[in-house]
């Protein structure tokens, strides 16, 4: 250490020494906003409708009517998939007229199927600039299955954000895992 550093240090620890955490890991004051007060409380089905609502009566504005099942069935589907609802799904979703959790089941049968994960897997492997060629004149074939399978995978078995970054950034640098998992730094 150089000498200023030295008496940097020492004035610091005659001033006590505080030592607090990185701003960026701090929450911002009270981490739970108030719900606010709306007039239109029978619009509301979760908390993020109270905010939502308070602008709307804010701008003077109405909520739009709720979507019939079918155009909710389609907009889950294409959202979640990217591929329209299958005639089957139509037919099963609609004939169900006792359930009040039909909403939930319809979100829940769109993530569970493989094209969920393949739909998200989409737009990393275009941030990734996925390709099976090199993409130059002389453009041999390479086999990047394995590595799009994987992602795929990773999304569909809900593979967490961090383990996710760790095995994509470093995942060469980390212990080897059960291959046969097909999830993990298998690859």
């Amino acid at each position: 250490m150089t000498d200023h550093e030295k008496t940097l240090l020492a004035t610091w620890i005659k001033q006590g020494a505080k030592y607090d955490t990185h701003w960026a890991y701090k929450p911002f004051g009270d981490t739970t906003p108030p719900i606010l007060s709306v007039d239109l409380l029978g619009s509301v089905k979760n908390e993020i409708d109270y905010f939502i609502l308070k602008r709307l009566e804010t701008d003077q504005l109405q909520p739009a009517q709720p979507a019939s099942l079918a155009t909710y069935i389609r907009r889950v589907s294409f959202d979640l998939t990217g591929l329209p609802p299958s005639l089957n799904d139509l037919d099963r979703f609609l004939a169900n007229k006792t359930d009040n959790d039909i909403h939930a089941q319809i979100v829940d049968h769109y993530l569970a199927l493989p094209a969920y994960g393949e739909r998200l897997a989409s737009e990393w492997l275009d941030v990734a600039r996925f390709s099976d060629t090199y993409g130059y004149q002389a453009d041999g074939y390479r086999d990047m299955s394995p590595w799009r399978d994987w992602v795929i995978n990773a999304f569909n078995n809900n593979m967490s954000y961090a383990q996710f970054m760790t095995e994509q950034l470093a995942g060469d640098m980390l212990p080897p895992c059960d291959p046969r998992s097909n999830i993990g730094n298998g690859i």
